[in-house]
């Protein structure tokens, strides 16, 4: 079957159940057919649903304390002309993560965006990479060298914190570099606009959307429970050392050793 002139529907393993808008196709290149097809299938994947927090939701609950540590060494109550900052608290002022693209769709799905995207979608323009098929949107697949940045923004009177999204779905060609636009954020709010700009929210609303959304990513048990899996190496590592008075016999002296050897050398 060609699912690109058929009228059927067609679901695609893996993506939840989700269809292809066959119809919508109709008359593009063969290699704009594929390119639809690769965009809307990982980007599909990706949704909040499928992929929720347990692909990049440790990166924001990371982002969210390193963020936290910079506000303490920023909040002076007498700023000093010399010093005006907190020299005992340290902390970065620029931390840069390499990954793959499914790593940024990943944050997508761990915000929910899709979701706020359905309900709000004034703001898709600033959200190439996701789909919302009830939405009528088809996300694209982060191009090459793709960047997505969190800022931390402080009010004039230092007494308050903003953050701040923006992106670049790839650098362009040269002679034509594409411009970073402003990710609307699902927190976002007057007071985090007026301080930080477009689509910015309080610091705080944003440690309450991260808490909120990515509240099942932070161990890996949590992790082996959402995916309903024991599989992997870490699942059965951390199943076994969390072994209670039902182990018995070799079961609990497995579980005791596995404890040891992961207190010893740091848990997975």
């Amino acid at each position: 079957m060609d699912m690109f002139q058929d009228q059927s529907v067609t679901v695609i393993p893996g993506t939840g159940g989700n269809t292809i808008p066959a119809a919508k196709n109709k008359g593009a290149s063969l290699f704009g057919q594929i390119t639809w097809l690769a965009n809307w299938l990982e980007t599909s994947k990706s949704s909040s649903e499928l992929a929720g927090p347990l692909l990049s939701g440790p990166i924001l609950l990371d982002l969210s304390t390193r963020m936290e540590t910079a506000t303490a060494s920023w909040s002076v109550p007498t700023p000093s002309i010399i010093s005006p900052y907190d020299d005992t608290v340290t902390y970065e002022r620029l931390i840069i993560l390499s990954g793959h693209y499914n790593v940024q769709l990943g944050i997508m799905a761990a915000l929910k965006m899709d979701k706020y995207l359905l309900q709000n979608p004034s703001a898709s323009p600033s959200v190439p990479w996701v789909t919302v098929p009830s939405a009528n949107l088809t996300g694209v697949i982060p191009s090459a060298a793709a960047v997505l940045a969190f800022e931390l923004h402080q009010s004039a009177d230092r007494r308050s914190y903003a953050v701040r999204a923006v992106l670049q779905n790839g650098p362009g060609k040269s002679g034509s570099p594409n411009p970073y636009s402003t990710l609307q954020l699902p927190c976002t709010s007057a007071a985090g606009q007026a301080i930080a700009g477009q689509g910015a929210c309080m610091l705080a609303e944003f440690r309450t959307l991260i808490s909120q959304v990515v509240r099942t990513a932070g161990t890996t048990s949590a992790w082996c429970e959402a995916c309903k899996t024991s599989d992997p190496l870490p699942c059965k590592v951390t199943s076994l050392s969390h072994c209670n008075r039902g182990c018995t016999g070799a079961a609990l002296l497995v579980a005791l050793f596995v404890s040891v050897l992961v207190n010893t050398f740091g848990r997975w």
